[in-house]
C-alpha cells in the first residue's frame, strides 16, 4: 500500500509506504516509513505507527476485542468481571478501555452548550441533590446539586453540577440553556422567582400541595421522572464514587437520551468526531 502525501515530519512532503515490522518477538506491525532520500538521515524518525494521532493509538490490545468491549459498554452488557471473562482479558484493562469510551461521551457532552426550549415549546427544570462516597466505607464526601431541564415531548435535556441554588446560580444555568419565549416550569423554589422577566412564561407547581396543580395542570413529572431512572442506574453501579463520579452520571445520561437508537453507533460517531481521519 502507499500514502498519498502523509507527512512525516515536519516539512516532509515526501510519499509513504506501509511496512511491516517485528519488534521484541511481537507479531509484525504496520508502520508508515518515509521513502525520501533526505528522511533517511541519522537521527531522522521516518517510522510512524499507522494508529499514530487515532483512537486507538493508546489503546493497548486486540482491536476486535477493543471494538467488542465498545459494544459491551455501549449496551450496559455485564459487569466489570463479566465483560473481562467475554473478552478474555483483565479487569484492569476492561477498566480502561471502559474510561476512553466514558471520556469521549463525556466530552462531547461537555463542550457541546446544549440550549432547548423557545416559543412555542415547554421545559420543565428541577434540581436534585446527589451525595458522593469514598471507595473505602462509603464515608460521605460531599454533596452537590444537579439542575437540569427536559423539552416536553423530547429527550433534549440539560443538565449542570452545582454546589448551590440560589437564584443567581439557576438563573444563569438557564439563561444559558433555554432559549427564552417558551414556558417553563417549576416548582416553587424561591430560585426560580424572577424568570418571568428574564423572558420565560413562569408556571408552577406547589408539591407541598399536590404533583399536579388541578386547576392548571402544571407539572415538573418529566424531569423528576428523569432524576429517578438516572439515579437508579447509578444506584446498580454501586453509588457514585470516585473523583470520576460526575463521568459516570453523563455516560448514563448519554445512554438514556439514546435508548431507542443503536448506542453503539452513536458512540463511534463521537469517537470519528473526536479522531478524525486526516
Amino acid at each position: 500500500m502507499a500514502g498519498n502525501g502523509l507527512k512525516m515530519g515536519k516539512g516532509c512532503k515526501g510519499k509513504a509506504v506501509t511496512k511491516q515490522y517485528t519488534d521484541s518477538g511481537e507479531d509484525g506491525k504496520w508502520k508508515f516509513e518515509c521513502n525520501r532520500r533526505a528522511c533517511r538521515q541519522p537521527g531522522v524518525d521516518r517510522k510512524v505507527d499507522y494508529l499514530k494521532g487515532t483512537f486507538f493509538e493508546s489503546l493497548h490490545g486486540d482491536r476486535k476485542k477493543i471494538f467488542l468491549a465498545s459494544y459491551l459498554f455501549a449496551d450496559d452488557l455485564g459487569t466489570t468481571k463479566e465483560m473481562a471473562r467475554t473478552l478474555e482479558v483483565d479487569e484492569q484493562t476492561v477498566q480502561q478501555w471502559s474510561q476512553w469510551f466514558r471520556d469521549v461521551l463525556v466530552e462531547h457532552y461537555t463542550n457541546n452548550v446544549v440550549q432547548i426550549g423557545g416559543t412555542n415549546t415547554i421545559v420543565q427544570i428541577d434540581e436534585t441533590n446527589v451525595v458522593r462516597c469514598k471507595y473505602n466505607a462509603g464515608r460521605v464526601v460531599r454533596k452537590d446539586w444537579l439542575v437540569g431541564g427536559i423539552q416536553d415531548g423530547t429527550k433534549l435535556v440539560f443538565i449542570k453540577i452545582v454546589d448551590k441554588r440560589d437564584s443567581a446560580t439557576l438563573e444563569k444555568i438557564i439563561q444559558q440553556h433555554v432559549a427564552p419565549g417558551g414556558t417553563v416550569r417549576t416548582d416553587m423554589w424561591s430560585g426560580y422567582n424572577n424568570l418571568s422577566n428574564l423572558g420565560y412564561i413562569h408556571e408552577t407547581v406547589s408539591h407541598s400541595v399536590n404533583f399536579v396543580d388541578p386547576a392548571t395542570g402544571v407539572h415538573t413529572q418529566r424531569i423528576e421522572g428523569l432524576w429517578s431512572i438516572l439515579k437508579d442506574r447509578i444506584r446498580r453501579r454501586h453509588g457514585l464514587r470516585g473523583d470520576l463520579w460526575d463521568d459516570h452520571f453523563f455516560e448514563v445520561l448519554r445512554k438514556w437520551q439514546y435508548d431507542s437508537e443503536s448506542l453503539l453507533y452513536e458512540l463511534w460517531r463521537l469517537i470519528s468526531l473526536r479522531y478524525p481521519i486526516r
